[in-house]
């Protein structure tokens, strides 16, 4: 099955997707749906049936999940181009989290039971799965590496280059704007801290340089020097 150019364009906004023919996309296209979701949308909540994975086309999604006290834990923010989630891949069962939308998004949709059939029959395109999901697994473990070896105002520090190297773009003089905007709420959910102790640190760093904010409220960060006081 050849699919159309549109939709074509769209899979390969998909970094995984990119280096794929359009034959191998079209097989993705045979049993996959392409779904449009309002803000504040939930894809799925924690304990449902893992039963598909979703290809981010357009909007944002965030992964949170509910603590044993009823507080909110931001675990990911997922962009055009992500897929999720990855445990999807590996194991039946539960969602391990929440997905809701941030803003108006669109998603490939596709069943798990449908994407390993997929897989199974074209080896050659399980190994780019894999190599990407070697990527995400790196990202998670360096995460529970900072949660378990440094005090929270290092974690801050962490988030904040992990934020700029994933979702900044660069400026003329270095610094990276990142593309989304925060709340300090959603930032303290993000490595399970007070929203209290974040403002303090964005203040700390905003009076020493190293943060600051652009005119429509997006954080710009000095990479350069955070590294240098970590």
């Amino acid at each position: 099955m050849m699919i159309e150019k549109d939709d074509s364009d769209r899979l390969k906004k998909i970094e995984w997707f990119q280096t794929l023919s359009d034959e191998e996309l079209g097989k993705f296209a045979e049993v996959s749906q392409r779904r449009h979701y309002p803000a504040h949308t939930h894809l799925f909540y924690e304990g449902d049936p893992l039963d598909r994975i979703f290809f981010l086309l357009s909007g944002k999604v965030r992964i949170y999940r509910i603590g044993e006290d009823g507080r909110e834990q931001m675990v990911n923010l997922m962009e055009e181009g992500d897929l999720f989630p990855h445990i999807g891949f590996f194991k039946r069962g539960s969602y391990p989290a929440n997905a809701e939308t941030t803003e108006e998004a669109e998603a490939m949709v596709l069943f798990i039971a449908d994407f390993e059939e997929v897989l199974l029959r074209h080896p050659s395109i399980t190994i780019r799965l894999f190599r990407e999901l070697s990527d995400r697994l790196m990202d998670l473990h360096q995460r529970l590496e900072e949660k378990l070896l440094h005090d929270t105002q290092e974690q801050i520090y962490l988030l904040l280059l992990r934020m700029a190297k994933n979702y900044g773009d660069p400026l003329p003089d270095g610094r990276r704007k990142i593309r989304n905007r925060f709340t300090h709420k959603e930032l303290a959910n993000m490595i399970g801290t007070s929203r209290e102790t974040m403002s303090r640190s964005l203040n700390q760093l905003k009076q020493e340089g190293l943060l600051s904010y652009s005119q429509d409220g997006r954080m710009i960060i000095d990479m350069e020097r955070l590294i240098h006081i970590l």
